[in-house]
Order: structure tokens, then sequence, then C-alpha cells
């Protein structure tokens, strides 16, 4: 019982920390850095390489040529191996982040899923409907 107790507080500690960690979110035309528990569902935020995802997330695009991004579910799970992600093809001739601002899009996502492996969600654009199902942490 009381390591139970223990082990609850370090998780809370380690969550309060998690949340206060910056982010660059896309606002108002610019990059700007907040605290993670900041982020809003529609939120366009950059990660970069090292930085740890601070929530569910829709990848949209990467700075590398190839557009995929490699990523670990360490601090999910433990499990080091390196997964790779693509870019969805809705996404694949868009300027990001000015494409969001030029027309309406909105995200429309479910409530939190103790599923770690499932993840849906929905982009919309105007009449346009591009469908998530990740099963994965990303």
């Amino acid at each position: 019982m009381i390591k139970s107790g223990i082990e609850d507080y370090l998780r809370h500690r380690q969550d309060v920390k998690r949340n206060k960690s910056p982010v660059s979110i896309y606002r108002f035309g610019e990059w700007t850095v907040e605290e993670s528990s900041k982020i809003h569902v529609g939120d366009i935020v950059m990660i970069k390489s090292g930085d740890t995802v601070p929530c569910d997330m829709i990848y949209l695009t990467s700075s590398n040529p190839n557009k995929t991004t490699n990523y670990s579910e360490t601090s999910l799970n433990g499990e080091s191996a390196i997964k790779m992600m693509s870019q969805h093809p809705a996404f694949k001739d868009l300027d990001i982040p000015m494409a969001f601002f030029r027309k309406q899009y909105s995200v429309h996502a479910g409530p939190p899923d103790a599923n770690l492996y499932k993840f849906d969600a929905k982009l919309v654009c105007e009449n346009e409907k591009w469908v998530y199902q990740y099963r994965t942490y990303f």
C-alpha cells in the first residue's frame, strides 16, 4: 500500500514536469513557446528531434525530404525500438502551417481512451474529410 502511494506520487510529479515542458505552437501566424499543458485540440505543434510528444497528435509533416519521421515509445511503454511514420497523403502538397489558415480546418477527436494503441480523429477541411485511425501511441 505504501509502495503504491509512493508510485502514485512519483507519477504525479512526472506528470507535472511533463505538463510544464516547453513546446512550439503555431498561433496567430507565428510560432510561440508555451507549456505543453496549454495545447488545445486543433493546435499545430512543432516537435523537434529529441522532444517527447506531449499528447495524442495527428502527424502532419516533417522537414525530412521524404516527409517521414522516426519515433520511439520509450516514455510510454519502455520499448526503445525506433519506428517510422509517414506523412498522410492528404497533406502531401500542403504548405504547412500556412495551408491551415487559408481554409477552415477543424479537428474532431474523441475523449481520452485507456487503450493507448488507439487514437481516432478526423481532420475536416470545408467539405472534405480525412479520417485517421491511428493504432500507435503517436
